[in-house]
């Protein structure tokens, strides 16, 4: 570990050993979490650490925080800081230095910080109500910038405001946690959790009693169902790591060995608070009324760039008859064709703004069942969640294989292995080619000793479905195999072409173990 996530480690123990002595329970959140369950440790491009807790957690863990006087330690949050811009809290070491833009104007502590996401319980039946109104706390909280995109409301931003200037804003924002905090679990079934600039909706019972696992050189607690969460947070691939250009960290001013008061110090002589909070929030007025043409423009933008790329796909796939080449049972050069379209589909303008690229309805639905066969069924889930949404029963087959695989997972992350494989032998039974179900196969009877018969029978039908997809990942189980049989040569060289050429984080860790 570097220098940065040795005090990032040593914020969580804190946090930890509180936690512990106040009965207060936590989770591991985010990118934690897959760093937990993917590296066993932090993600290796991480700068930060993020925990969640439930709010009445929190306000024990605040109160906890307050009789321990810990010292050079600061917890910044809006219930204790009216200046404080953020609802995300951090768990802040005084004696160092990370200064972001949208915390430089000298209102909190800007050290080294372990972030506190927050679940807010959100009452059933009142589901609208609640997001509209979280979602203008959180626009009125934060000064410096938009953060809540096409759903905030320039309308309300305005009253808010004016409010503001009658009432002050802390009373305001007060008036704003006092009808939204208030709700708990019993009863209602999902949570709502902010993160910066996005919040995503999580089930309650996807959190429950929390399962320590190995993270560095200690364990910490993750969330019961912490691989659906991730996958419904960052999709089915969640496992996956990125490559590097879509490995993601932080933009800050960071100094390990010196108080950020010395930074701020040296730099506020220039800056008039005042006049500057002013400024920023002039600012935000006239980005907010300038919002809804950047929106048309955006979505007017991205409607040509898939027109554009609807036109490149057609180009492409003119020029080969890929219903003849699936029903000769030649997936790999499907795959190879509709690689392309993955990728383009794939493209952040269209996750964010949720726009499928139209494509015939033959070849789309050969796409996605190639992409099942061929064991990477987390492709084609993201596009027919999509498609759910604007063409309802589209596809119904795939979705039931799709949402059959997920549960599956579910079961498997779950140890429920019998459970697992009865839904597998039905997948296979319905599609004897389909390798997203044989791998999860696999992983489960791969689990048991199994006898020099059963090893070599394996190792036949593994290699019968390597010829019919060229999936890498199948050389892991032979490896696995081989590793059983004591032939450590054949299965360190089986490894090695995993090693070399996936990026599935789970057999990555797994074969270094």
């Amino acid at each position: 570990m570097d220098e940065l996530r040795s005090k990032l480690l040593q914020l969580l123990k804190e946090i930890d050993d509180i936690c512990k002595k106040y009965d207060i329970t936590y989770y591991a959140e985010g990118g934690t979490i897959i760093g937990a369950l993917r590296h066993e440790g932090f993600i290796p491009w991480d700068d930060d650490m993020d925990l969640v807790m439930t709010r009445d957690n929190f306000y024990k863990f605040l109160d906890a925080f307050k009789k321990e006087k810990i010292p050079n330690r600061v917890l910044e949050c809006p219930d204790t800081n009216s200046k404080y811009p953020l609802v995300t809290i951090k768990y802040n070491d005084t004696t160092t230095t990370t200064i972001f833009r949208s915390l430089m104007n000298d209102i909190c502590a800007c050290g080294v910080y372990v972030d506190i996401f927050i679940l807010d319980t959100i009452p059933k039946n009142k589901e609208k109500w609640f997001k509209k109104n979280f979602l203008s706390y959180t626009e009125l909280l934060c000064p410096y910038y938009i953060i809540n995109d096409a759903e905030s409301s320039k309308l309300k931003y305005k009253i808010d405001l004016f409010k503001c200037k009658i009432f002050g804003r802390e009373r305001v924002l007060k008036n704003y946690r006092k009808k939204l905090f208030c709700f708990n679990e019993e009863g209602n079934d999902e949570y709502l959790i902010r993160w910066g600039i996005t919040y995503q909706t999580v089930k309650i019972d996807y959190y429950g009693e929390p399962r320590y696992i190995k993270f560095e050189n200690t364990m910490i607690p993750v969330p019961q169902k912490a691989e659906r969460i991730l996958a419904n947070y960052f999709g089915e691939d969640w496992y996956y790591i990125p490559k590097s250009q879509d490995q993601i960290t932080h933009n800050f001013i960071q100094d390990l060995n010196t108080k950020y008061r010395y930074y701020m110090k040296d730099y506020m002589r220039y800056i008039k608070r005042d006049i500057y909070m002013d400024n920023v929030t002039k600012l935000k007025e006239l980005r907010m009324a300038k919002k809804d043409r950047e929106l048309y423009n955006k979505v007017k933008l991205n409607t040509l760039n898939s027109y554009k790329d609807n036109l490149i796909l057609k180009g492409h796939l003119d020029n080969v008859n890929i219903k003849e080449l699936y029903d000769s049972k030649k997936y790999v050069d499907v795959k190879n064709y509709s690689d392309l379209y993955f990728d383009l589909q794939n493209r952040g303008i269209y996750k964010r703004n949720n726009i499928l690229i139209d494509i015939d309805k033959e070849s789309l639905e050969i796409i996605l069942n190639n992409a099942i066969i061929v064991g990477e069924f987390y492709k084609p889930a993201y596009i027919i969640e999509l498609l759910n949404k604007k063409h309802n029963g589209l596809f119904n087959d795939i979705n039931n294989t799709i949402n059959l695989l997920k549960k599956v997972k579910d079961l498997y992350f779950e140890k429920k292995y019998n459970e697992a494989l009865v839904i597998i032998d039905k997948l296979l039974t319905d599609n004897p080619d389909n390798c997203s179900a044989y791998k999860i196969k696999l992983d489960i009877i791969l689990k048991n000793k199994l006898n020099e018969k059963e090893c070599n029978s394996l190792i036949k039908e593994i290699n019968h479905y390597i010829k019919l997809t060229k999936d890498v990942e199948l050389y892991k189980y032979l490896g696995d195999i081989y590793y059983n049989l004591k032939d450590k040569t054949k299965a360190f060289e089986y490894y090695e072409k995993v090693l070399n050429n996936s990026q599935n984080g789970l057999l990555i860790l797994d074969i270094k173990k």
